[in-house]
């Protein structure tokens, strides 16, 4: 007997498209839009900037709460509420002039706009869906986001310096009506409300090893709050977060202050999107074969090399080290979501997935604004990023002890019913 299409590779394609359209929308296209803003409206860098740093601590507050609501009510209704106010403060934003009015659009869009069909939200929904399959799945749909650092600075450029920002404001807003809004329409919360089975194994030939695999551990967010595990995790991919972060962010600044061409430092983190894009699948083969944990030791071993290679590119003047460096240390960051994302997942279950992700995503989203921030410090300080990034170097090798020291919690908790 044939098998029918699993409705969980649905998910994945609309966790991919979701994902490029959030990161697209909200990071990549920001530094793309800075300088034309702030050349016209008269204002300072910081304003500029401050707008993100806005949106990212609304997308952390909204969490809380929006956890809590996927489990409950799934995905649909918050990704279709995401794209109809990200269309609207898009193109609110491509009219505005003033700056008061800049950042209370930019709040309003982390608090209930594009952080609604964002990464927390869709790689839930994908780990619901997911067991046997959960890394693969979770590193597919995260491909959404590495192709928009791939895809979207060259074509937005081109398109904002031909048609000015405004339009680009405007452009945003149709990209985000266009695919997200009929996207949402596909988004279901788990497989249990269908009569389906996770992974889409066939209720007549479920293997003993799946048998095995379904009784998982599940966890409520109060329970997964008092246990250890909880917060290495969350801590460990903090510190994570906030080292690429301030990596990524001063990547180019480093390369200018070492003597490279601002072409060499923008192809190097090209080639950074290329190698996060292409390892994606490469991690989630991996995840499934492999301990979780063990994994995390390779990811940042890696990293933190190509930290070193990336320093040592400035010291020799070395283009073609520091496009390999950038190589490496793409790579390296393309575990970071699939990673956080799967042992979590793994670690307490998915019924209350949801709201234990929204209680650990405002420590990460901390770390995410404040390494860029303490490695620009340390620049102004020192007037080098050479302590900044061994530095982060030891950060990545703190955090990879934090986080190796989790270990799955035993008990099998399951008194939660995954439908209503």
């Amino acid at each position: 007997m044939r098998m029918k299409f699993y409705y969980g590779w649905y998910i994945v394609i609309g966790s991919a498209l979701c994902q490029f359209v959030c990161m697209a929308t909200s990071q990549v296209t920001v530094g793309v839009l800075m300088t034309p803003v702030i050349e016209e409206l008269g204002w300072k860098v910081w304003q500029f900037t401050f707008g993100l740093s806005v949106s990212l601590l609304g997308g952390a507050i909204s969490s809380v709460i929006v956890g809590k609501i996927i489990d409950s009510r799934g995905p649909k209704i918050l990704v279709l509420l995401g794209a109809l106010t990200s269309t609207l403060c898009f193109v609110a934003l491509g009219t505005q002039s003033n700056i008061f009015a800049f950042i209370t659009l930019y709040s309003i869009g982390g608090l209930i706009g594009w952080s609604l069909f964002g990464p927390m939200v869709v790689n839930v929904t994908l780990s619901k869906w997911f067991i046997e399959k959960r890394g693969w799945t979770i590193s597919l749909g995260s491909m959404g986001s590495s192709s928009a650092f791939v895809i979207t600075p060259f074509l937005f450029t081109l398109i904002v310096d031909s048609w000015g920002w405004r339009n680009g404001y405007f452009l945003l807003a149709f990209l985000v009506a266009v695919i997200v809004i009929p996207t949402s329409l596909l988004m279901r919360r788990q497989p249990e409300d269908y009569g389906l089975i996770p992974d889409g194994k066939n209720k007549e030939c479920q293997t003993k090893k799946y048998h095995e695999t379904v009784p998982e551990i599940n966890l409520t967010r109060e329970q997964a709050l008092r246990t250890y595990p909880f917060w290495a995790i969350t801590i460990g991919f903090a510190l994570i977060t906030g080292g690429l972060m301030g990596i990524f962010v001063h990547g180019l600044p480093f390369a200018e202050e070492s003597g490279f061409s601002r072409k060499i430092g923008a192809t190097a983190l090209s080639i950074n999107g290329i190698g996060n894009l292409c390892a994606k699948p490469v991690w989630g083969y991996f995840l499934q074969r492999i301990n979780t944990l063990k994994i995390v030791l390779a990811a940042y071993s890696l990293t933190s090399i190509a930290v070193m290679l990336i320093l040592l590119s400035g010291q020799e003047n070395n283009g073609v080290l520091l496009l390999i460096a950038f190589l490496l240390f793409g790579i390296g960051f393309s575990a970071t979501v699939p990673l956080n994302e799967f042992i979590t997942a793994e670690y307490f279950g998915r019924a209350h997935l949801g709201a234990i992700r929204g209680a650990s995503y405002p420590l990460t989203t901390i770390g995410t604004l404040i390494g860029p921030i303490l490695t620009g410090y340390w620049f102004d300080v020192a007037e080098t990023y050479v302590p900044a990034f061994l530095s982060i170097i030891v950060v990545f090798i703190v955090a990879m002890g934090i986080t190796y020291s989790a270990r799955k919690p035993e008990k099998i908790i399951s008194t939660v019913s995954y439908t209503h």
